[in-house]
């Protein structure tokens, strides 16, 4: 079984890369709109996890190590901690054009971090990255209108999807470009996007996970820490709202998903 996966992959990678040229030649040069469709920072948002001992942690922006309060304090303070299982600095969504064909773009700009002299814990050194998700339209209008309230989980076919490191958050025209050199459309992608949401209305709350999951082998990408609770993976699975989330005020959550005002 393990060399028939080993196989699909090579036969993937190979059969990805011929399309990569293919692809990048037979497209037109990508143009970038001035402005974002939105944009969510950080700050607006709460980061929830449901720890090994039945109780709920929260961190700004980022979603707290799954542990026990007992060891929690001892943490909470580690540099390697406070960027959680995953952490979200800004989502950014906009168009990219090529020649009148449009996408939808997602980023999630985030940091990751690692010691410099790992094995004496030494030198913390953070970078910033970002997850771009490309996607026509028609699939981010498939989820729920804003008076929809309950918990849903949306796979939304892709196009392509990627990271981009070594740039400046704050050089907005940077990272795009960047977006638009690496990025190649594809009808044939074999990768979605998972997006969770749980919406309470009266209580103005609204939770949500997203990242890219490949459709055949459900490996998980775009997110720091892929989690399991008790060896079972959650990811791709509704019940994953019910340990990790992200939370922010209800009505925010459609100020950057929502295109239909914008086409």
């Amino acid at each position: 079984m393990g060399k028939l996966k080993l196989t699909l992959y090579l036969a993937m990678i190979l059969c990805s890369s011929t399309m990569l040229g293919q692809g990048r030649e037979n497209l037109p040069q990508p143009v970038s709109e001035d402005s974002s469709l939105a944009r969510l920072d950080g700050e607006v948002i709460t980061g929830w996890t449901f720890g090994e001992d039945m109780r709920w942690y929260s961190l700004p922006g980022a979603i707290p190590v799954r542990t026990t309060s007992f060891r929690w304090e001892n943490i909470q303070d580690d540099p390697n901690y406070a960027l959680g299982e995953d952490n979200i600095r800004f989502i950014e969504t906009f168009r990219l054009y090529y020649g009148t064909k449009a996408y939808y773009v997602m980023v999630k700009a985030s940091e990751e971090g690692a010691y410099k002299y790992p094995a004496r814990e030494r030198g913390w050194e953070t970078a910033p990255r970002i997850d771009y998700f490309m996607l026509e339209e028609s699939e981010v209008v498939k989820i729920h209108a804003k008076d929809s309230i309950g918990t849903f989980m949306y796979q939304l076919k892709l196009v392509d999807h990627g990271i981009v490191r070594n740039i400046k958050l704050k050089k907005r025209e940077d990272w795009v470009e960047e977006i638009m050199r690496k990025a190649i459309p594809r009808e044939d992608y074999p990768w979605e996007l998972v997006f969770h949401a749980s919406l309470f209305g009266e209580q103005n709350v609204a939770r949500f996970q997203f990242y890219a999951m490949h459709r055949a082998f459900k490996d998980i990408d775009a997110v720091r820490h892929v989690q399991k609770i008790r060896g079972n993976r959650i990811y791709g699975k509704p019940e994953l709202m019910d340990y990790f989330y992200y939370e922010i005020p209800f009505e925010l959550m459609f100020t950057y998903l929502r295109t239909r005002d914008r086409l």
